[in-house]
């Protein structure tokens, strides 16, 4: 196998690379976060491929990131749940080739399920993953937990207006929740182009679910894309009192709904901690745990060197419980200006 380096400028070079994550990758893969991610943040992708007889037959898609208090490093697809690479057997091949080109300080990958062999991990987050009933009769039976049936049983006979959709004004309405939840969970928010950009690239796939209430506002939205027969959810926002009436509940059947009409047959519920309260409930949804693989690599005099690695999560829980005390004046207007390091 031969690594090489795909020139995203050849239209051809790109049609291979997609057509291979489509068949092998999840989302994160797709080359269209070359340009979301350069427009937006600034970050410069190296995407590195492995070609046997002309064929590709792995991948990793990479970014340059030049730190704010100097250096630099190299991350899978920053702002991602996963990416990592595809295919793992010749991992040692793309350290290799980026201690001889890239020369970044240190290296970020996260891996979906594949280890890269026997390095050491930071394994204390998974994705939860669900498998979907053949038709939409079967989702509440599809929720093991009886309280969480119930509680969907309950929700859709409430009075609210299902909306689905992209457009402009869904897409703020979606915004304002989004900056509420991110400062609840002590997270500066992406920016507004952030979102935009990935709704421009990506079409039809970036889709919002929302509930209106009898007042016609949206009161709580997910924000999904689909690759590969899988919906992904990507935000969930929906305020605390609405929580209270169901509307997440509400939202959640719809969203399965969506899933099974449009022909998916998983959905990825997101990124957690392990046996956290998030996690418990994605699993009592019907979701499993997909384990996922961080690893950092720091360069050395013979190469990069695994070393150990904790979550965004675990450094910043601290600063995580300040920020979302703070006003939303500072939170919503100073949070996207820091988002772009907070990966």
């Amino acid at each position: 196998m031969i690594i090489k380096s795909l020139n995203l400028s050849d239209n051809n070079e790109v049609r291979k690379w997609d057509d291979f994550v489509q068949k092998h990758g999840q989302l994160y893969h797709d080359s269209r976060w070359a340009d979301i991610l350069r427009s937006v943040y600034s970050f410069q992708p190296l995407y590195l491929y492995g070609e046997e007889d002309g064929a590709i037959v792995s991948a990793l898609p990479l970014f340059f990131v030049k730190k704010p208090l100097g250096g630099n490093e190299i991350v899978c697809v920053p702002h991602s749940d996963a990416a990592g690479m595809i295919n793992t057997e010749s991992y040692r091949m793309y350290l290799d080739y980026l201690h001889g080109h890239g020369r970044a300080d240190t290296i970020k990958i996260i891996q979906f399920m594949e280890p890269l062999g026997d390095l050491p991990a930071n394994t204390s987050e998974v994705d939860i993953i669900k498998d979907l009933p053949l038709t939409a009769a079967g989702i509440i039976d599809s929720v093991p937990d009886p309280k969480k049936r119930s509680h969907l049983r309950k929700s859709l006979k409430k009075s609210y207006e299902l909306v689905i959709g992209n457009d402009s004004k869904l897409l703020s309405d979606f915004y304002a929740l989004y900056l509420d939840k991110m400062r609840s969970f002590g997270t500066p928010p992406h920016p507004f182009r952030y979102l935009s950009a990935i709704r421009e690239a990506f079409g039809a796939t970036f889709t919002i679910i929302a509930a209106k209430d009898f007042r016609g506002e949206v009161v709580g939205a997910m924000l999904c894309m689909g690759f590969n027969r899988m919906l992904n959810c990507l935000w969930f926002a929906v305020p605390a009192d609405h929580l209270k009436n169901l509307a997440g509940y509400f939202i959640e059947y719809h969203v399965m709904e969506h899933a099974i009409i449009n022909g998916y047959t998983t959905m990825n519920m997101g990124r957690c901690e392990y046996k956290g309260g998030n996690c418990d409930f994605k699993i009592g949804m019907g979701g499993k745990p997909a384990q996922l693989y961080r690893y950092r690599f720091e360069l050395a005099s013979d190469g990069y060197r695994c070393v150990e690695v904790r979550t965004s999560k675990e450094k910043f829980r601290s600063q995580a419980q300040i920020w979302a005390k703070l006003p939303p004046l500072i939170t919503d207007n100073i949070g996207p200006l820091i988002r772009k390091w907070v990966y």
